[in-house]
């Protein structure tokens, strides 16, 4: 034992001397070799006295012929192609979409075909007082169109005192809005019609197997006047706004039209003794108040915004009544909290957004006669997309979204959104993170004028995937 451990002393001074043999000798290598530059350089200024420093005649023009590679030098190797193929598969069906999206965009905006129908648009109500559009009636309502009209033969003040639009579909649904309109003030007359709305219970934990549909006949005449300030050109609407309304509406609750299933009334006959074929009237007044600051092209890319709003559904005054002046539903007041704010980074905008949407609707009587159409609803166009328009049916409400928007190319931009939200009795008591649902999705969007315009796009939940389009303005 005692002479191995003699070996491996003897071992390792060996070492350590041979070690610092080679770093003296490596010192002295490295200074007999600057030793050489100086000398150089100091020959190099005797002969060149003008030059202090290296030699910069090389970097003057020259004649010799450039030096190329023998062959084109591949942008990846063989390795990062094998390893970008699987996301070059999956991504195929966005690239087709985008290419052929930038080409058809390409050629609207080389024709200025948005232009000509744009023009085309606002010069048939300014001749005529008629301005045709898509109707606006909701999710699964059908194909649609709104037919505006106005008074363009009554001259000064009284151009545009009047306004009539009537919207219907192909799925029987159909709304009538005539509207008198004075300098901070509107007087309307409404009736609409529903014929397939979808029902499938109250309550966050409704089953998609419960579904039933329900119709809808209602009538309203409101009196509204608004206030608004803070704009910055006369062109633009005003930041702020305060609205009040107030004024009667009637409404009554009818069987499915839907083919193939159940009326509510008998998937829920409760629910149906309380709410079918009966009258419900309702004097409604509130106020709002409303302040946007977003900007940004070509969507909306920083700023915030925020709506608080309280209405009251109360007993309908007698004097008033468009149909009966007995209560036979519901009293209850509601309010409405929204928030929307949003950051941008990079030249081109990528913007993130966050929104959150609070319904709480306080019920003083009746509660068992609340009408279905009053409710808190979500789904479809109304929160969290990827569950089919009316889907999630209570007394209050809670969203939350989170959007990601960038841009694919020149016309073309993408939005990333997933939405949480839920529905209760009371959202102060039930509302809890692992009851919400949750939906994510994908749309594709046009840019022109430095607008989004139309959009084409998917959004998935646990029960399914929706197809989602729109026409016009994105935002």
């Amino acid at each position: 034992m005692h002479h191995l451990l003699m070996r491996f002393l003897r071992f390792f001074v060996a070492c350590v001397l041979s070690a610092l043999i080679d770093r003296e000798a490596g010192a002295a290598a490295n200074t007999e070799a600057a030793g050489g530059l100086l000398v150089a350089a100091a020959d190099s200024a005797s002969v060149h006295p003008t030059v202090s420093g290296p030699n910069t005649a090389d970097l003057g023009p020259t004649s010799a012929v450039p030096w190329n590679p023998p062959r084109p030098l591949p942008s990846r190797g063989v390795w990062e192609q094998a390893l970008l193929l699987p996301g070059r598969i999956a991504s195929l069906p966005l690239v087709a979409i985008g290419a052929s999206l930038d080409h058809s965009l390409y050629f609207v905006e080389n024709t200025a075909l948005i232009g000509k129908v744009t023009y085309v648009g606002r010069d048939l109500p300014k001749r005529f007082g008629v301005s045709l559009k898509p109707a606006q009636l909701g999710d699964r309502t059908g194909l649609g169109a709104a037919v505006k009209l106005r008074t363009p033969f009554l001259g000064g003040p009284f151009k545009n005192l009047a306004t009539a639009e009537l919207s219907a579909s192909t799925r029987h649904y159909n709304s009538t809005l005539v509207t008198l309109h004075g300098h901070s003030a509107l007087l309307q007359y409404g009736y609409e019609w529903r014929s397939q709305d979808r029902f499938h219970g109250v309550g966050i934990h409704s089953s998609v197997d419960s579904t039933s549909s329900y119709a809808m006949q209602s009538e309203f005449v409101r009196a509204l006047a608004q206030w608004g300030w803070a704009g910055e050109t006369k062109t633009l609407n005003p930041r702020v706004m305060v609205t009040l309304w107030g004024g009667p509406r009637n409404v009554t609750t009818r069987n499915g039209r839907e083919v193939d299933k159940l009326s509510f009334d008998v998937r829920f006959p409760v629910l149906g003794t309380a709410l079918l074929n009966r009258q419900v009237e309702h004097f409604i007044y509130g106020g709002s108040f409303s302040s946007d600051w977003r900007v940004g092209e070509p969507h909306w890319s920083q700023g915030w915004r925020v709506l608080l709003s309280a209405e009251r559904f109360d007993r309908p005054i007698k004097a008033m009544a468009l149909r009966v002046g007995t209560p036979r539903g519901a009293q209850f007041t509601r309010y409405v909290a929204e928030t929307e704010t949003g950051f941008s980074f990079y030249r081109a905008p990528r913007t993130v957004r966050f929104l959150v949407r609070l319904m709480n609707q306080d019920v003083s009587s009746d509660g068992d006669r609340f009408l279905i159409s009053d409710m808190a609803r979500l789904g479809g166009h109304q929160g969290v997309a990827g569950f089919e328009a009316g889907r999630l049916h209570d007394v209050d409400l809670v969203l939350t979204r989170v959007t990601y928007v960038f841009p694919l190319g020149r016309r073309l931009e993408m939005e990333l959104h997933s939405e949480w939200g839920g529905v209760y009795s009371d959202v102060w008591e039930d509302a809890k993170l692992s009851t919400l649902k949750n939906s994510v999705g994908l749309s594709l969007r046009g840019v022109f004028h430095n607008s989004a315009f139309g959009s084409l796009g998917v959004d998935i939940s646990p029960e399914g995937t929706r197809l989602r389009y729109s026409v016009g303005r994105a935002e």
